[in-house]
Formats: C-alpha cells, structure tokens, sequence
C-alpha cells in the first residue's frame, strides 16, 4: 500500500464537462428573495453568499467557498475569500481572459432590476438553487424572462458538482432579447482559458429547457493516424455548431482535419475497427449516441443515458476500442464489445463521485475497470487478469488530476497524476511498486497530455496550453503550435488502452488506409 499527501474531501474533479441539454430537472424555487445588495445597484449589482463550512464544491477542481449573485444572470465563484470580479453587462463569447473568469452564466445578458424584477435563491445541505425571477432587460422594460440555476455540492448524490439551468420563461417580451439571443450561456475556468459555450449571441433556449453541466476528466484513445506507432497532436473545435478533429502528424508537417460531431457532443478518438489506424468518434450526451469514422468503416450505436460518462478503452484485448460508459449515480460500467453486436456486459465498479479512468495496469492486454476516488485519493483498480483481485492504493491530494501513465515499463500502464497549481507530475505503478516524483512540467491553465511521443512504450509529459494553442512535450524540450482558445486536446498513442496495432501496420493517411 502507498500513501501520498492523503486529505479527505469528496468532490468530481474535472477539467472538462459533458453538455447534456436535456438534462430534464426543474430546480425548486428559491425561498429566501435577496432585497439588499452586496455591491453595485440593481441594475449591475451583486450579492455576495459565504458556503457554510461544511459544505464541499468544486470547480474544475478548486473549492469554492464564495458565490457572488449578479443581477446580470451569472454567478461567480470565489476560492478562499469573495472574488474580487467587477461588473459587466455585455456579455462575453467564452472562452475569454478578460473579466469576468470562473462563472456560470445560466443567462448572461444586460438585466435591469431597478423598477420589477427579483432574485431568490435556497441553500440547502447538497445544492444551492438560484432564481431570477420576472425580470426585464435594461433596453426593453416589457419583456420579462424567469430562470434557474443549480448548483449541486459534493455530496449531492445525484449532481456532485454539476450545474443545470432551467429556462421557465424565455420568450415573454418583444422578441428583441429572447431565448438568448443577446446573451451569453456556459460556463468557464478561472483562467479564462477554457470554457463549455452553449451559446452567444444565439436564440437556443427555450421554455421548460434545462441544460446540465457534469464533470469529465477525459480518457485519450489512441490517435495514431499515419499507422507509424506514435501519437499524432489532435485538438477539437466546434465551429458553427460543427465539431472538426484537426490533426498533425508527428513530424509537425503533414496535417488533417475532419468534420464530425456537433456541439455539446464529446469528442473522443480511438480504434474502433482494429486496423490500427485512429478513427474519430463523438458521443452524444443527449440521447447516449456513439458515432465512429475511421475512413471507411463508422459505427452508430446507442449506449448510453444522460449523466453517464463515456470511458472507451480496449476491454476484451483484441485491439479494437470498445463502446462504453461509467454511470457516477449507481458505479455501473456497461461496455459494448466492438464491433456491435459481438457482445456486451455491466458491472459495478465504483460509487457516486469516482472517476472512471480503465488502462491496462495488470499487463494482460485488456483495459482494466478502475476508478480514482477524490474523497479519500484512493484507486481502485479491478484486475481483468484475475477479477478476484484487485489494486487499492493511495496516491494523490485535493485538486490533483488522475491519469493514466508508464513510466518505466511499456507492459503494464500506471497512476498518473498531475497537480495543476504546481505542474508538477506524480507516477506509482501499482504492479511494480515503483514511484516517481517527475518534475514539473505545465503551469495551472493547462490540458495534461501524456504519451509516448517516441513510440519507445514510456510516457513522455506534455501539456496543451489552451490560451494559445501552444504544445510543450518533454521529450526533446519541443514547442510547437497547434490549435487555438477554446481547442480541446485529445492526444494519446498508449497500447495500454487500445492493443498494439499489427506489425507491418504503417504507411498510409489520417484515418488510415483502407
């Protein structure tokens, strides 16, 4: 067993969030209506909230101890003390570095409060719901919009640290102001660096609409896409409502792009076919759409349900990534063997506020089932070489990032962890005892990309700096471009997730050749 800095919180640590905008909850009314503001006037003004101690909150894993209520229709949040934000009433595209950072902004829009209008809110022991209720826009005194947030804590056993809007009234005054359509709605990170836009500027809300916002910590598939055993850098924009998978070779010349998925779909990669080759995939939270290309062979398969998380990995060990998903409410994995049809399974693995993060830990070949836990910083890892058995140890403290990483051996995968305040990188491998204290590599702001970025079977570090599309490898100290803001990585060539690729696979375009 390996202690490391153990502290006891429970909280979902992300450093993304799946987008489901049917999330189907109604948040219950506030019952305490705000009369007296914090700071401002009630047509830009605040009221500031301090969380009891007791309770735990995280956003993108930093503890929240402060919530400031704007009259604007957002929230912002404050970690050891009030935020010291100031007030804005044109709302912003996100991501964006300017002021306001680290907000929810259920409706971000120029909201004037000073002639009708009122603002409620309920704090109870898991959640605090906030209400803005028949209030009018500064350029329009007849319209009159109602909406709510909730913000569920960490021990709220059905949204640990989600958020969900609900949209009552949206179109009740003249048109000009509804449904969104000269307001912000999404949520961004304290750096201003990443973001979850639902919309800008855009009429997509509508009456009796709830969006829901769950904490992801991302699982890279392979994204080996010129079939020569090493990662390709690849990074996922959503433009115009479409998702585009950019990619570029390793030799930083030959690129690709394709166009699949929507927004709110989560992006991911990985070899769905077995050719060795990456295919693109998004899931689709919605509705628990999958949609694989590989060039010529793509999937559609239902597997799943809103607030699942999607964790494809290579279950069965015969180099195909299969369809999966971890459900945080019961711990329930439900794996779909690809390609459909070749056979499926459940199994509880896990609690409400675990991370699901499946690699090869044991050396079989086959993802194993494994979960990172934030309240005790403990791993939990299910041996597929012999389910009997099992690995339970510490590793990690409040805030870090779990990952999947092997550091010194290509044959069995370890827990990774990078800790954002710091950048620094942690490694044990559970099979061999081993622990490695890396170094630091990366700075608060950026995505933890690990892979083998020289096809030597041990992982580099590597980090993707979202303000700039800046990528930083360990290996060989490079730098190179490629993205911009609001890009989302996915990066990763481990045969530990998916199984090696034949032998003689190599040659060939992005997505392989058929």
């Amino acid at each position: 067993m390996v202690g490391f800095l153990v502290l006891i919180t429970r909280f979902l640590f992300s450093y993304e969030y799946i987008v489901n905008n049917k999330a189907g909850l109604e948040p219950i009314p506030g019952n305490t209506q705000i009369t007296t503001l914090t700071g401002g006037n009630w047509d830009n003004g605040y009221y500031d909230l301090t969380l009891p101690t007791s309770v735990r909150f995280y956003f993108y894993g930093k503890r929240v101890t402060h919530v400031r209520i704007w009259t604007n229709g957002y929230v912002t949040f404050g970690f050891g003390s009030a935020p010291t934000d100031y007030t804005d009433y044109t709302p912003d595209s996100i991501p964006n570095s300017d002021n306001p950072n680290g907000y929810v902004a259920p409706w971000w829009d120029d909201w004037d409060l000073t002639t009708r209008g009122s603002i409620w809110y309920v704090l109870g022991g898991t959640y605090l719901n906030i209400q803005w209720k028949d209030i009018p826009h500064k350029d329009d005194s007849t319209a009159s919009y109602d909406f709510k947030l909730l913000i569920g804590f960490s021990d709220n056993s059905s949204y640990p640290n989600e958020f969900i809007f609900f949209y009552e009234d949206v179109d009740s005054g003249s048109g000009a102001h509804d449904a969104g359509k000269t307001g912000t709605i999404g949520i961004e990170h304290y750096t201003g660096c990443q973001a979850e836009k639902y919309s800008h500027y855009e009429q997509r809300i509508e009456n009796q609409m709830s969006i829901r916002f769950t904490p992801y910590v991302p699982i890279y598939g392979m994204t080996d896409g010129w079939g020569d055993g090493k990662p390709d850098p690849v990074v996922y924009r959503v433009s115009n409502h479409q998702g585009i998978f950019f990619m570029l070779k390793n030799d930083l010349i030959t690129s690709d792009s394709y166009s699949w998925g929507t927004d709110n779909d989560v992006p991911l990669t990985g070899d769905f076919d077995g050719n060795g080759f990456i295919d693109v995939a998004v899931y689709r939270p919605s509705n628990g759409m999958w949609f694989t290309w590989g060039g010529v062979y793509s999937y559609v398969v239902q597997w799943g349900m809103g607030g699942d998380i999607p964790v494809p990995a290579d279950y069965n060990g015969d180099g195909r990534t299969d369809i999966a998903v971890f459900r945080p409410s019961s711990g329930l994995w439900f794996i779909e063997i690809m390609p459909p049809g070749s056979g499926t399974s459940s199994t509880q693995w896990g609690i409400y506020g675990d991370i699901p993060i499946p690699a090869d830990y044991d050396g079989d070949g086959k993802a194993d089932l494994a979960v990172y836990r934030p309240s005790n910083n403990m791993w939990y890892i299910k041996k597929s070489s012999n389910p009997s058995q099992s690995y339970i140890f510490a590793w990690g403290t409040d805030g870090d990032i779990p990952l999947v990483t092997n550091f010194d051996s290509p044959t069995y995968c370890g827990a990774g962890i990078y800790r954002p305040s710091t950048g620094q990188w942690f490694a044990y491998n559970p099979y061999s005892g081993n622990t490695y204290n890396v170094g630091s590599w990366g700075i608060e702001s950026d995505y933890p990309v690990p892979s083998d970025w020289n096809g030597g079977g041990i992982t580099d570090e590597c980090v993707f700096r979202p303000s700039n599309g800046l990528w930083f490898q360990s290996y060989g100290g490079l730098t190179f471009h490629w993205g911009m803001l609001g890009d989302k990585p996915r990066c990763r060539r481990s045969d530990k997730i998916v199984a090696p690729p034949p032998a003689n696979g190599s040659g060939g375009n992005a997505l392989g050749s058929r």
